[in-house]
Formats: C-alpha cells, structure tokens, sequence
C-alpha cells in the first residue's frame, strides 16, 4: 500500500458509520487465519460464511480496526474502531481503487477467456526487465483478488499488471472500474462459463466492458485472431481510444505480428516477433501455438508500457510454464505428464491436444468434465472426443458424466470411469517410457488428485 491510510478517508468515499475513533493502517486482510497485527480487517461475506463471525479473532490477532456488515451492532461492544457498512466487499473495492489511484505505475489490465495467467505472467516477465513490477497473484482475479491485488501496489512499483476474472455481466465493469487501466486487452473469446454469459456474443459483451474503463489516453490491445477482432476494433474507435492490434497467427496486417513458428515436442516453440521497432527470434520454454499468441499479446501490452525489443526477448524467454497449466512433469515408470489441470474449456482442451499430438509413443488423454457449458454441454464433449481421434490420440480416458460422452465418440482406445478411485489401476498398466499423458478438466473435477496418482514421486 501507498502511505497510510485511514478510516476516516475511506468512509468519505463508501459512507458508513465509525465508531471507537479513527484508524490508520497500511495493509488489509480478509482472512483472519493470515491477519497481521495493526492491519485493517474487512468482514466479507461468501457462500458459506460470514466475516463477522471472525471478528473477535480479528480483535485477538491485534487488528487496528474492523469494516464490518451492519448486523455486527448486535455484537458486543469492542475496543477498536469500527466502521459499519451495507456492503464490506465494496469498501475492499474502494480502498483498492484509492491505492491505485495514488499509484504512479502503469497498471495493465486484462481479461478474456483463455490465456489470461499465461499473458499476465509474460507481460510481468517482460517488464521485470524494464523496473519494479507487481502482478496479480495466483487467480486472485474477482471482485475480491482485484482489490486486494491493487491494495498490494507500493510506492516503489513503476508496473502493475492486473488479472480480471468474470462468470457474468458487470463484473468486469466492476473491477476494472477499479484498476482504470492505462492499457487494457481482451486474450479472446471462447465458451467459458456459458451458463453465466448465455452465449458467446453474451462473453464478448461481458469482456468488452474492459474497453470503457481504459483511462483517457490509453491503449487497448486487440487480438485480430479473434473471432470477435472487428467488433472490438469498431467499439474501441467509438470510445476514442488508441488501439493496438496483435496477431498469434502471422497476419501482417497487425502491429504485432508472430512468424516463422516452428513447434516442437516439449522444448517450447520459436518463432520471430514483428513489429514497428523491428523484429527479433523468441525462443519460449513453453510448448503450443496458443502461447505464440499469448506471447504477442504480452510484447505489445510491455512494449506500449514502455519496454525495448531486447528486454521482451530477455523476459519472455525466461517464462516458465505456470503449474496446471501446460506443465511438463513427470510419471511414474518413466512416462511423461502434461499438467493442465487447472481448468479447461473446448477451444483450451483442442490447444492441449495439438501439444500432445506432437509428442513420440503412446499419447494419452485423461479427461475430466468441463463445467459451465450450459446447453451445449454434451455435444462439446462429444467433439473433444472426436477431436482426439481426428489428431490419432491412442488411448482418451473419461473421468466423469460427460467424459464418457467424449469417450463413446473416441471409439475404439476408450475408456470411461465412473470411480476415480479406479483411476490410478486403470492407468498405470499403461505407463511406460514412450507414453506421454495429458490431464485435464474444469476446476471443479479436481483433475490434480489424479494427476498425483501417477507423478514420479520427487527426489
């Protein structure tokens, strides 16, 4: 955080009522179990809890002050400050967007359906190389993370690049409210969380809101291999914004475009960047087309933001692979795991299988369901299966309702479970040194669990 910062400053842009005097603090917590003394502690509410409840912890571990709902009146009286208010996750989103806002750093912000940790990680690569940066942690990407992650920019930061996360409409308009990005990008549009959006025109509309909150005189960043490129271009000219176009693809057109790719198994993919600075030969640690594209995004966000072409080569080739996203680690009896666990959709798990259609020997392919695909849920599992075939995938094992969907249009070679208990006898006969797995699913199939059935134990 930024200086100090008080109650008082805080209830002049949220309202609210304080009582047992003022406060002053430098860090906020929402989570007792990991609250410092003397910072701020906001009582959120979730699903299953209510942070009120935490309240007399918070007041243990030496809080300076609490921001509870309005039902704490009914507690006893304690002898901290207190500010009481309708809605706490809305007090963490002002003090967020008040430490941005005394913020000098270029903050970056980006959404989309796919690729968003991957992009942010790289632009973050990149600008490490250029000064003091700070990004979103982990997936701390709702209207909880965004706050708590801009609550995190210091003084010292010449650089923040910001993760935004949505399973509906208005969410992005939310936090990117908050963040007012100087330079903003959609990575693109697929079928996530269907259910939340509608359709894909529904996505489009929900990620778009990003455009509206880029600040008066930034950039946004448009992804032209995207089916939905025109109409963001047309959006962005509306709004009277700079625009960036990027290309994965080799469209020439682009100001950002990527060339001469050649992939290889699991060594990472070349290819040469081109742009209005010059071009230059990347050579990424990472496997698959698809983080081509990711990388392109990352250069022209960075090099809008103020980074050379030496200091993109630099940070990009020293990305690593994130884990459970396209991670090579390895199986036991000397077999190779991809670790895409982390969650999956139609057009991530077609980039998954291409990564692992390039491998040598048996190709395996561990399926959990993908959630989140409202109507067209069966038919897209259903296609994953065909898909696999289609790339000569030797063996497609469902683990779950829908998988098996995807297993009965893989055909012959597959196998589906319905105990996952079952997983690791299953599998393991077909382990060797020429077998290469691929697991994946939604986050909710807790794919990782298996995934641990069949690592190499560590040394």
């Amino acid at each position: 955080m930024i200086g100090l910062m008080n109650l008082q400053e805080v209830q002049e842009e949220a309202g609210g009522l304080i009582t047992g005097g003022d406060a002053g603090f430098c860090d906020v917590s929402i989570d007792t179990r990991t609250l410092k003394a003397n910072e701020l502690f906001i009582a959120v509410k979730g699903p299953n809890f209510n942070g009120n409840d935490f309240i007399p912890t918070a007041v243990e571990k030496k809080a300076c002050g609490i921001v509870a709902g309005m039902e704490a009146n009914e507690l006893v009286a304690i002898d901290i400050p207190v500010m009481t208010v309708n809605d706490t996750r809305l007090v963490l989103g002002k003090i967020g967007a008040m430490n941005r806002n005394r913020s000098k750093a270029c903050v970056i912000a980006l959404t989309g359906s796919q690729g968003k940790t991957s992009v942010k990680e790289m632009t973050a690569k990149i600008l490490g190389e250029c000064g003091e940066v700070i990004m979103t942690e982990g997936n701390l990407n709702n209207d909880l993370g965004v706050p708590l992650s801009l609550i995190k920019i210091e003084e010292q930061h010449e650089f923040a690049v910001i993760e935004l996360g949505a399973n509906g409409p208005n969410e992005i308009a939310y936090s990117a409210g908050l963040t007012r990005p100087k330079i903003g990008h959609i990575t693109n549009i697929a079928g996530t969380h269907l259910e939340g959006f509608g359709d894909l025109a529904g996505v489009a509309k929900a990620k778009a809101e990003i455009w509206q909150k880029i600040e008066a005189g930034g950039t946004a960043v448009i992804n032209l291999d995207d089916h939905f490129a025109e109409q963001f271009i047309n959006e962005i000219h509306s709004l009277g914004k700079h625009l960036v176009s990027v290309s994965g693809n080799g469209n020439s057109s682009a100001d950002y475009f990527a060339d001469q790719i050649v992939l290889q198994e699991f060594q990472g993919v070349s290819f040469r960047l081109n742009s209005s600075k010059g071009a230059v030969n990347i050579n990424l640690q990472v496997s698959g087309k698809h983080n081509v594209c990711n990388a392109m995004a990352a250069a022209a966000m960075a090099i809008t933001a103020g980074a050379e072409l030496a200091q993109v080569k630099a940070g990009l080739e020293k990305f690593a692979p994130v884990k459970g996203r396209m991670s090579v680690v390895p199986g036991q009896k000397n077999s190779t795991l991809i670790d895409d666990t982390y969650n999956a959709s139609p057009s991530s798990f077609h980039a998954a299988i291409d990564v692992l259609a390039l491998s040598q020997g048996t190709r395996i392919v561990v399926m959990g369901d993908m959630g989140e695909l409202g109507k067209d849920a069966d038919l897209a599992h259903q296609e994953i299966g065909s898909y696999a075939k289609q790339k000569g995938i030797e063996v497609f094992i469902g683990v779950g309702e829908l998988s098996k969907l995807a297993v009965s249009a893989f055909g012959e070679g597959g196998i589906g479970l319905n105990d996952r208990e079952r997983f690791a006898e299953t599998i393991h006969p077909l382990l060797g040194d020429a077998v290469t797995v691929l697991i994946k699913g939604s986050r909710s199939q807790g794919m990782e669990k298996l995934l641990n059935q069949i690592q190499a134990e560590k040394v």
